[in-house]
């Protein structure tokens, strides 16, 4: 993976545990700010030598208030930890970046903090929910869960922001309660088990503008490898070498892309991470097979380990790896009697667990999907650093991360994957999210239309490059096809049963989509590139794109993908659907048809399309057809069509008004304007300029003319590029 560091002069990156899931260190105390139950808390003045925050004050013994646009003010009052009043003059202020300020006060020992805000807003973030966008007048935990749908999470994140102008993160790792104007019409009540409380703020700003500065608080995000960006195919649980290897033929003799085979959990056998020579009898040669096919080989883990003793009161050697019990031996998951968990806490735990994983990389692995993290621990659990067992409940997960992209960073040189189903805050730095099982129907509780939600809601809540496993379940023609176009538009596809299992119609559908999605990887690589930035998600809500559009406030059943690709997804049996635009010429990608914004239609989609438009005068960048995103240098095979030297830039529509400017994702400068298109810096290339739905007769690029090439895609023109280079066109 690659570590993107945000080099801005004004971020704190505040204890690098945070990309951990550890949370920021408050400021320390010389002893607990909370008084013991009995004595008095203390009136409303500033604490001795603290200085002034800006916008932020003691209003009275009870209240503070925080400055928001246009003169108004948030007030947080009635702190408690726990049962008892907290004044505030015991808690602290902090300013810890421009728009950026907390709140902190340290207890004496782990209890119940609760503070009340009032607001009557819509709220959005709260980490990945399956259940809609808008959390008003519902309760919410943040509590990691496995197997989550509904209001439930496997990605919680303590984090949301109100359309009353501002953002609110609590940084905590234990299970908190965000009660969302539920129970009062007038306040937001948070309860939440700690030693000490933080609260983090970001007055406003539109929601982008506090999704950036909540992200760069959060740290440097990680970027997987360009060749994890292809299309995966997920194996069934139980596969065997035979399998993996017919998969890996199959998709080449079908002439579909792929550059990552995903091996699911069971592959080993018994404790550790090594092959299981019962399905895999000579994994070596699996191993190289793979690669030399311009594949990449992930493999499910989790580290909650079978032990080789089935009673834990007998205790074995491996013992002091595992989470222990109060009473000492081995904590035990409930239900399973042989499997308990590495505790990632001690540095000597985690270093064996890492040294499984590198078992696993010497036998040719070059990433992990993390399964089972979620700290779902009884209060018997007890951990090496004495954490107390409710703030594992999501630092448990993140610790799980953190320790296996340490690995593949050191290992690996940072040319290796993590995927995860579970994380929480500082889950921008744990590469791809992984959505949990859902079934390949329309089912409005477990299929497609939950699917979009988690992928929007995750985007809001500071987890920008969401995916999910494609075809579980027992999965009809129409539904795999209608999940394969959704997931050509997301960061990456993955599929767990082959397309070819499917109707002609269905599987033709996967090779349009999927060769599209691989054709498209210069444009999704700049997208993710700006998420590492910015934190703005490669599925953008409406709301974050067009924030002054108060229909695109409440539209949730589209996104843009990147910046200029608005995406429609069918999410049930129909033939046709309502398609928002919000303001400005939009281009229909499939036709060419131009519409102007501001209004809905009803557009025809039948079952191989998907409605997409295009801001006018959009450059689309792209890459020529291509099988795997792995080198033909990493492969040793010359005969795969893989990423070359030629880059695409598509040219949609007439020139909007002004300069449209990008990056991409090699770092040239690319500006439209008018009949010009301008590149700089960046590498040298062979580069394809095309017009896509605008006739063009002469082309300069330099001020010399070229020749003018009519393709299936339209009219194109094709030259060295080294440093900088200006084409024109009438």
């Amino acid at each position: 993976m690659k570590r993107l560091v945000v080099g801005s002069a004004w971020v704190l990156l505040l204890f690098a545990g945070v990309m951990r899931g550890q949370g920021v260190a408050a400021p320390a105390a010389q002893a607990a700010d909370v008084p013991a139950a009995g004595q008095d808390g203390g009136g409303a003045a500033a604490r001795s030598g603290e200085a002034a925050v800006e916008g932020l004050t003691r209003k009275d013994a009870d209240t503070v208030a925080l400055a928001l646009p246009g003169g108004r003010e948030l007030l947080l009052h009635d702190f408690e930890f726990p049962g008892q009043a907290v004044r505030t003059g015991k808690l602290h202020f902090r300013q810890v970046a421009p728009g950026v300020v907390e709140i902190t006060c340290v207890a004496y020992t782990v209890g119940e903090w609760r503070f009340h805000v009032h607001d009557a807003g819509n709220y959005y973030g709260l980490g990945e929910r399956a259940d809609g966008l808008n959390r008003a007048h519902t309760m919410v935990k943040t509590g990691m869960m496995a197997g989550a749908l509904g209001a439930a999470s496997g990605k919680p994140m303590p984090f949301f922001m109100s359309t009353s102008g501002y953002g609110m993160w609590v940084d905590a790792t234990s299970e908190a309660t965000f009660d969302m104007n539920g129970s009062s019409a007038d306040d937001i009540v948070v309860t939440v088990p700690a030693d000490r409380l933080r609260i983090v703020l970001f007055p406003g700003g539109d929601f982008a503008s506090i999704l950036e500065r909540f992200t760069r608080v959060m740290g440097p995000a990680m970027l997987p490898p360009y060749w994890a960006f292809a299309p995966w195919k997920v194996g069934a649980p139980g596969q065997t070498q035979a399998q993996v290897l017919g998969d890996a033929e199959r998709l080449r003799e079908l002439n579909l892309p792929a550059s990552v085979l995903l091996l699911d959990e069971p592959w080993g056998g018994g404790k550790g991470y090594s092959f299981d020579a019962k399905r895999f009898d000579d994994a070596a040669a699996m191993s190289k097979q793979v690669h030399d096919s311009g594949y990449k080989l992930v493999v499910g883990v989790s580290p909650w380990v079978e032990r080789p003793n089935p009673d834990p009161a007998g205790g074995s050697a491996d013992d002091l790896y595992y989470v222990r019990t109060q009473d000492g031996p081995a904590y035990v998951r409930a239900g399973v009697k042989r499997e308990s968990a590495v505790d990632l806490t001690s540095s000597i735990s985690r270093a064996w667990w890492q040294g499984q994983l590198r078992d696993a990389m010497k036998a040719g692995v070059d990433g992990f999907a993390l399964e089972d993290t979620a700290g779902e621990f009884s209060g018997a659990a007890r951990f090496a650093d004495a954490t107390d067992v409710r703030a594992m409940r999501n630092r448990y997960g993140m610790l799980a991360v953190g320790a296996t992209e340490d690995l593949v960073d050191k290992d690996l040189k940072s040319d290796g994957v993590v995927l995860t189903e579970h994380a929480t805050q500082g889950a921008g730095g744990a590469g791809f999210l992984l959505a949990g099982t859902h079934k390949a129907s329309f089912s409005p509780e477990v299929g497609l239309p939950t699917l979009l939600n988690e992928a929007l809601s995750a985007g809001l809540s500071g987890m920008p490059l969401w995916t999910a496993e494609m075809g579980s379940g027992t999965a009809d023609d129409a539904a795999f096809s209608r999940w394969a176009e959704l997931a050509a538009f997301s960061p990456v596809m993955l599929t767990t049963r082959g397309p070819w299992e499917f109707g002609d119609a269905a599987f033709e559908v996967y090779r349009k989509y999927s060769t599209l999605h691989m054709s498209l990887f210069p444009y999704r690589y700049a997208a993710a590139l700006e998420a590492a930035k910015t934190g703005m998600p490669v599925m953008r809500a409406l709301m974050l794109a067009f924030p002054n559009d108060e229909r695109a406030r409440v539209t949730t059943n589209e996104y843009m993908f990147g910046p200029d690709l608005l995406v429609a997804p069918v999410l049930d049996e129909s033939l046709q659907r309502a398609v928002y635009l919000p303001a400005g010429l939009w281009v229909n990608y499939w036709t060419g048809g131009q519409v102007e914004g501001g209004k809905t239609l009803m557009v025809d989609a039948p079952l191989d399309v998907i409605p997409v438009y295009v801001r006018s005068g959009a450059v689309l960048a792209k890459i020529l057809d291509a099988q795997t995103l792995v080198t033909a240098k990493e492969s040793g095979n010359a005969s795969l069509r893989t990423l070359d030297g030629r880059r695409v830039f598509e040219l949609v529509g007439p020139s909007a008004e002004g300069e449209r400017v990008m990056t991409d994702f090699e770092g040239r400068k690319v500006v439209r304007s008018g009949t010009t298109l301008t590149l700089s810096g960046g590498a040298a290339a062979r580069v394809i300029v095309r017009w896509q739905y605008l006739p063009v007769h002469s082309v300069t690029v330099n001020g010399a003319g070229v020749s003018v090439q009519t393709g299936k895609d339209g009219p194109f023109v094709e030259f060295d590029y080294s440093d900088k280079c200006v084409v024109g066109w009438n």
